[in-house]
């Protein structure tokens, strides 16, 4: 085997780097190879100059009379490391510190060798690396609390709780098997985003958000296939109109026409946003007065007359309010205001909204009503559906620039 220049043994590092460049050394020879051989490979991959080749010079000849005495003088030069323990309160912490965000779960990353892989299966990774430091590598299964601590709780539920997964090796094993679309089943669930490689479907791609739409290319790219971001329409070539060819003596017998007859332009009824307001019946206004006599509020004839009711879209234009109506609009944020199922941003709010979407997900026959995600405004108050906040003017699901996005289900129960 040659020695390239960068593979010598210059002699002036660690005496760790020293025995593993000792080891890739041995480990080109051969069962047969005599001795001989093996100190000529010894000597020539001694880097030409360096502190390596001057000690080989000073060494005794005896020292050198055969490999294995040859080794004994290099781990007396470069002593081989020991191995040190950490200490078992110092490992304990790392694993309670080995947390997988819910953010990161479901994403492509990169492991301690560089290989691709998904989060969760880097996560079990690095679990199986600490608890190998645990003396025993924990055979009881002590840590399991704080293990799973680390995991969200979708990836807890995956996990089945039978009996057969009595040790670490099987545990951590049924954390790298999980499905993904298992995984986005129980996100669904629990009215979380969609996770990793598959967040960017299309039932969940916004066309406006310049990220989804990177991402989207990119999963492409590796596919093979073409991704158009933005498809434009191509416009039809115009339409060319021809016309008959008429002889000139037929030309010169027709009437000329100076000018060519418009077709009447076809225009869409337009209908009233608003239905005129129907008054009170005529023989409900005149009097023995002939009209000309103003009614008092307090008249016992002004209760007959018919009210002129109101035009059924008021208020819808403006942002402000629901109705048009203030003591209507009054009414109503105090019932929403007393709504269970509506939270505010502060801590006890968002608490209660915790508690509240969990015992409705969890129950298997519930009747009440879907807790809506803190800061939200009710359904049918011309909110958007991506956000679920009401702005002024109001903004549509087209034009959200907001960050915060309300799950899936909440967005179709506002849809």
């Amino acid at each position: 085997m040659t020695q390239k220049s960068t593979d010598l043994f210059r002699g002036d590092c660690t005496a760790e780097k020293a025995q593993v460049w000792l080891r890739i050394l041995e480990g080109t020879f051969t069962e047969t190879m005599k001795d001989e051989l093996k100190l000529y490979k010894f000597q020539r991959a001694l880097y030409p100059g360096s502190a390596a080749e001057k000690w080989w010079k000073d060494l005794k000849d005896g020292d050198k009379s055969d490999f294995a005495t040859l080794t004994k003088a290099f781990d007396a030069k470069w002593p081989m490391p020991q191995f040190i323990s950490r200490p078992q309160t110092l490992v304990i912490n790392e694993i309670k510190a080995n947390k997988l965000p819910l953010h990161e779960v479901g994403r492509v990353v990169k492991d301690e060798d560089g290989v691709e892989v998904l989060s969760h299966q880097a996560w079990a990774q690095r679990t199986r690396k600490l608890l190998a430091d645990i003396p025993s590598g924990d055979a009881g299964m002590l840590l399991m609390e704080h293990v799973r601590d680390g995991l969200p709780v979708a990836l807890r539920r995956l996990i089945a709780s039978e009996t057969k997964l009595d040790s670490w090796e099987k545990w951590l094993a049924a954390v790298e098997a999980i499905d993904l679309h298992a995984l986005n089943d129980v996100h669904e669930e629990l009215g979380l985003p969609r996770s990793g490689v598959l967040e960017n479907d299309s039932a969940w791609v916004s066309p406006s958000n310049a990220e989804n739409e990177a991402a989207l290319t990119d999963i492409a790219q590796r596919l093979g296939v073409t991704y158009m971001l933005s498809p434009q329409r191509t416009p039809p070539p115009p339409r060319r109109v021809t016309t008959p060819y008429t002889p000139a003596a037929a030309r010169l017998s027709q009437p000329e026409f100076t000018s060519r007859p418009s077709q009447p332009r076809y225009n869409p009824p337009t209908y009233p946003s608003t239905p005129p307001q129907r008054g009170p019946p005529p023989h409900m206004l005149s009097s023995s007065f002939g009209g000309s006599a103003t009614m008092r509020p307090g008249n016992i004839f002004a209760k007959h007359v018919l009210a002129t009711p109101g035009s059924p879209s008021a208020g819808r234009g403006d942002p402000a309010g629901l109705s048009g109506d203030p003591a209507r609009d009054a009414e109503l944020a105090r019932t929403l205001n007393s709504n269970p199922r509506l939270y505010g941003t502060d801590a006890a709010s968002v608490q209660r909204y915790t508690a509240d979407t969990t015992s409705w997900m969890t129950s298997p026959r519930n009747y009440a009503l879907f807790p809506f995600s803190p800061g939200t405004v009710a359904p049918g108050s011309k909110e958007c559906w991506n956000c679920g906040t009401l702005t002024s003017p109001p903004h549509g699901a087209g034009s959200c620039t907001s960050a915060t996005r309300i799950p899936r289900i909440e967005y179709n129960i506002r849809r």
